[in-house]
């Protein structure tokens, strides 16, 4: 019994030890930490992969950046050739400032292709972890670039390019125009008074949005309080709340708006708009849609004038939608054109307009 118990022990000690080699990693963790004098011209870069970038402002005429680098590989071959692919390139010029990550230093054309395309499928045998943390002035132009990482920003008052894929952006008060780029990603932003965004299957929240230019595409866009929306829209989902206007062309998406207070002008293609406030002065409403369901809300205080021109769409009137004028302008496409009034016959022209070709229109009160 004995001798069978220490064979069986002995078994054991040696699964374990086995299972113990072929988990067994290899690491090396490295830092680095460079400073460089800047005016208030000098354009500043950084760009990034495999980790984070997060930026904070300081009240002095330099920036500081501190990297720390982590590698870990399953061999030691693999590690140091690794390490040894992994460099950082610093230019300071009179007008540029940038520090860049290089991770293919000695690749082969062949292997940093095959290496980009493992980045694209995310696999990865091994782990890379490279961070970022920069000092500089807070007024200076700005471009991040981030590949499978976030970036962090406080408050900046500065022109500002941020182009980041599979990763989120986090951003406090964005006090100049921002450009941001976003693939497989997501962003979340306090307030931007005027910015680009280009989003591409990415989450979008925004607190507060001045002038917003938005091409976005299998994206959802969540708008706290906006005050004017533009651009085109494919296969996305907007969550508004505030709205003041919106001037956009879309192709499958869909809109709940809770409350509209100016201006809507609208080209949809197989999509869904639903606006549940619309305030009693607005200024006009112009939405041209094909195959899109249209659900209106109108405050009774309102007082407009309006035109509807449908073809085999299906149009559903509050009573208080007084229609005047009813005319089938065309019997082979059974298009339809009516004028009308909300509440009373107004002033001026029509402030409510839409064409529709098949979807719905719902026009209600709240």
């Amino acid at each position: 019994m004995k001798n069978t118990g220490r064979r069986v022990f002995l078994i054991l000690m040696l699964s374990l030890a086995g299972i113990y080699a072929a988990t067994a990693q290899y690491t090396e963790t490295r830092k680095l930490r460079k400073a460089f004098k800047v005016t208030s011209e000098t354009n500043i870069e950084i760009s990034n992969k495999y980790g984070t970038i997060e930026v904070a402002t300081w009240q002095k005429d330099s920036v500081a950046i501190e990297i720390k680098m982590y590698v870990e590989e399953k061999k030691m071959a693999k590690l140091e050739k690794s390490l040894d692919n992994i460099d950082f390139d610093f230019t300071n010029t009179t007008h540029y400032l940038v520090a860049r990550t290089i991770t293919d230093k000695n690749k082969s054309q062949l292997e940093s292709e095959l290496k980009r395309f493992k980045e694209t499928l995310l696999q990865n045998d091994g782990s890379v972890e490279i961070n970022y943390k920069v000092w500089l002035p807070a007024t200076n132009s700005l471009k991040l670039e981030n590949k499978f990482g976030d970036i962090y920003l406080s408050d900046y008052n500065g022109p500002l390019n941020i182009d980041l894929s599979n990763g989120k952006l986090k951003a406090h008060d964005l006090l100049k125009k921002a450009t941001i780029t976003l693939n497989f990603g997501g962003a979340t932003i306090n307030s931007l008074p005027d910015g680009n965004i280009n989003s591409n299957y990415s989450d979008v929240y925004i607190k507060q949005s001045g002038k917003l230019n938005l091409s976005s595409k299998s994206s959802e866009i969540e708008l706290i309080e906006s005050q004017n929306l533009f651009g085109d829209s494919r296969r996305d989902k907007f969550r508004i709340r505030e709205l003041q206007r919106i001037d956009l062309q879309a192709d499958f998406s869909d809109f709940r708006i809770s409350n509209l207070r100016e201006r809507a002008n609208l080209r949809l293609n197989y999509g869904d708009v639903e606006m549940e406030k619309i305030e009693a002065n607005f200024n006009d409403i112009y939405i041209d849609c094909r195959s899109t369901d249209v659900n209106l809300y109108f405050t009774p205080q309102s007082n407009f004038n309006f035109e509807i021109k449908q073809t085999k769409s299906d149009v559903s009137l509050d009573p208080i939608f007084n229609v005047s004028e009813k005319t089938e302008t065309d019997e082979k496409e059974q298009t339809v054109l009516m004028h009308g009034f909300f509440s009373k016959k107004s002033e001026g022209g029509d402030k409510l307009k839409l064409t529709t070709n098949g979807g719905s229109i719902r026009l209600r009160t709240y």
